[in-house]
């Protein structure tokens, strides 16, 4: 922090109170004027720091002809500035000032930004944030005031984060990086939480944190939910008190339905054997496109449906009450007591997957049959026999016998079906008044 020598006017600035915006090939920092004036009013303000000559003269931002002329300070009597020593620059921004004409040399470059149109405009801040308040719990800055918040200085508490978006009109979106913590102090209403991707920043929602009809992004997410929530492109592991959407996310560990309401999960895949859902009596899961192994556990009432690509899906005897839909492919383990399971909609029900196969394989066998005896009966590979014929040398009555093959035909073998033809004439024993086949078996 910085620390005046009030007996020698000398200013203290410590290089931990600028910001650092390069590494290499050289270091650079910067510092912000604004932040400067306001500690050094902080010390003149205080009880030693009121006895002495004020350090500085301050005259803020001025509107001319629609423009916004930036703020000047002055030190001033007799006050002089000296950096921590060491081999880095300094670039002084945000202000007009004499700053660079009060210091004490050493290895420090302090490098000025004075002009004589030297511009505050709001859009120009307003676009440095990017569309969202930046916030880094590990590395970032606390305060409100420019550029706090930006990608080039983020904040580094979620109280600062939401004046800072309040007062700049921004739009409701935070940046976390790396690790970002709710306590049970951080309240978050219709925020947007975007990440970059879910192995580079994680959100953990402490017990008691508030997070209410907010939509999180490219994140690893854990720990606890207080209302209606849209996920999409996270991981999610051992999260509670669930309700609202997830989309297009990866799963594992225990996700707790909140009780009583419904978690929609579409196009997610569960990245472990063990990945659990815990209905938490009432809580209903609405599961469309999943992939992999889920573990339903305390279904008591409700109705829960999961449309499976493939995967199991093992449901424990925890679950005691309402009922589970399971449709797609999908290897469904029920040990439940008393939830009703509805497995019609699968297409391999259980572990024996050889079972299955031969029964969906007489199926076919069936349907091929069926096909086959009715191109035989609209004229493909059947005989005539058994023939009977009337006085006018008309036939009465005769057998078809129908075949699979050409072959069989021709060698009168293997015969699919047979029917008995019954055929009446008028008077005349001529004009048929009747026909009528029947199937022999």
């Amino acid at each position: 922090m910085i620390t005046i020598d009030w007996a020698n006017k000398i200013i203290n600035v410590p290089k931990d109170f600028t910001t650092l915006i390069q590494s290499n090939p050289s270091e650079i920092r910067e510092m912000n004027l604004n932040d400067f004036r306001l500690a050094l009013k902080d010390l003149e303000d205080n009880e030693e720091g009121m006895t002495f000559l004020d350090t500085h003269s301050h005259n803020s931002d001025v509107i001319i002809g629609g423009i916004t002329l930036a703020m000047v300070i002055e030190i001033i009597n007799g006050y002089t500035i000296t950096f921590e020593n060491g081999q880095y620059s300094v670039n002084l921004v945000g202000a007009n000032s004499n700053v660079g004409d009060r210091i004490n040399a050493n290895q420090v470059s302090v490098r000025s930004n004075n002009s004589a149109g030297l511009t505050s405009l709001p859009s120009v801040e307003y676009s440095s944030f990017n569309g969202g308040v930046t916030i880094d719990q590990t590395n970032g800055f606390s305060g409100v005031l420019y550029p706090t918040g930006t990608p080039l200085k983020p904040v580094n508490n979620i109280i600062d984060a939401k004046l800072i978006q309040i007062n700049r009109g921004l739009p409701k979106i935070l940046f976390p990086i790396g690790e970002l913590e709710f306590t049970e102090e951080d309240v978050l209403t219709e925020f947007t939480i975007r990440g970059i991707n879910n192995i580079l920043d994680h959100v953990h929602i402490n017990s008691g944190g508030t997070l209410t009809s907010c939509q999180m992004e490219k994140l690893h997410i854990s720990g606890y939910f207080s209302g209606n929530t849209i996920i999409d492109n996270c991981e999610l592991h051992d999260v509670y008190n669930l309700t609202g959407k997830i989309h297009n996310s990866l799963l594992s560990g225990t996700l707790e339905i909140l009780s009583g309401t419904t978690v929609e999960i579409v196009n997610c895949s569960s990245v472990d054997a063990l990945t659990t859902v815990n209905s938490n009596g009432s809580g209903n899961c609405v599961a469309s496109k999943h992939t992999g192994n889920l573990t339903i556990i305390n279904k008591t009432s409700g109705e829960s449906i999961f449309d499976y690509l493939s995967g199991e899906i093992f449901i424990s005897s925890g679950c005691t009450g309402g009922s589970i839909k399971v449709r797609g492919i999908c290897e469904v383990v029920d040990q439940s007591s008393g939830t009703t399971v509805d497995i019609s909609g699968t297409v391999v029900v259980g572990p024996d997957l050889n079972a299955n196969i031969v029964i969906i394989k007489d199926q076919l066998d069936d349907n091929l049959y069926n096909i086959k005896l009715i191109l035989g009966l609209v004229g493909r590979n059947f005989r005539i026999g058994e023939q009977v014929y009337n006085a006018q040398g008309n036939i009465i009555s005769c057998k078809t016998i129908v075949y699979d093959t050409k072959e069989d035909c021709e060698n009168e073998v293997n015969p699919l079906s047979s029917h008995s033809v019954l055929v009446t004439y008028d008077g005349s024993g001529k004009k048929v008044t009747n026909y009528k086949a029947i199937a022999d078996d």
